[in-house]
């Protein structure tokens, strides 16, 4: 019962980030390719559950250490596990700098880093033909700074609910199913009613 619930929740965020995507996409030109419209949906989905995102450490759940997975990328021992390296680069250098940039500029982290570590991640992948779809990581490559404004406006809503807020509740929710976080969602706009009808 929980993975067909699970599998819900998949289908209703892939089905919202999927609007909220082209409709960014359509307020740029020229528009996202959609191969790469349906990358970012992905990509969202998947990192609306914090244990793809999040990594462990001694101090609990932390946001990956880019630096860290650029030397992973570079010194990885075949091209499978670079190249899954550098995806994982672009695609935390995406998000990071998308929905976390302030807390990031707390640190001195700034934009500009996030560009250069996700658009260069990107940027080899699509050299090395990554996929067989070179296109969609040369897009993301070229318009990273733009895919940052994307991002971030597919996550927030109109009531200005902050992003890191939106998936922390969702995990929460996911995990406990508690009422008043099902009520938060709704109140932002994620309306998860599927899974009252599995309990």
């Amino acid at each position: 019962m929980k993975e067909h619930a699970s599998r819900i929740s998949q289908q209703h965020l892939s089905e919202l980030f999927k609007d909220r995507i082209e409709a960014q996409s359509q307020a740029i030109s020229p528009a996202l390719n959609e191969d790469t419209q349906h990358y970012l949906t992905q990509l969202l989905v998947r990192f609306a559950q914090s244990k793809h995102f999040l990594i462990d450490t001694h101090d609990g759940p932390s946001t990956p250490v880019l630096a860290l997975l650029y030397h992973e990328a570079r010194t990885a021992h075949t091209t499978h596990h670079r190249h899954m390296m550098l995806r994982q680069l672009g695609d935390c250098a995406l998000f990071m700098g998308a929905l976390f940039s302030d807390h990031s500029a707390k640190r001195g982290i700034n934009k500009d880093y996030f560009i250069g570590m996700g658009g260069g991640a990107y940027s080899a992948l699509a050299d090395d033909d990554y996929s067989q779809n070179p296109h969609v990581f040369q897009e993301m490559a070229e318009r990273f700074p733009r895919l940052l404004q994307v991002i971030a406006s597919a996550c927030t809503h109109q009531l200005s609910f902050d992003a890191e807020d939106i998936f922390a509740l969702l995990d929460r929710w996911q995990t406990t199913k508690d009422q008043q976080l099902y009520e938060q969602l709704k109140s932002i706009g994620i309306t998860p009613q599927e899974f009252t009808k599995l309990q």
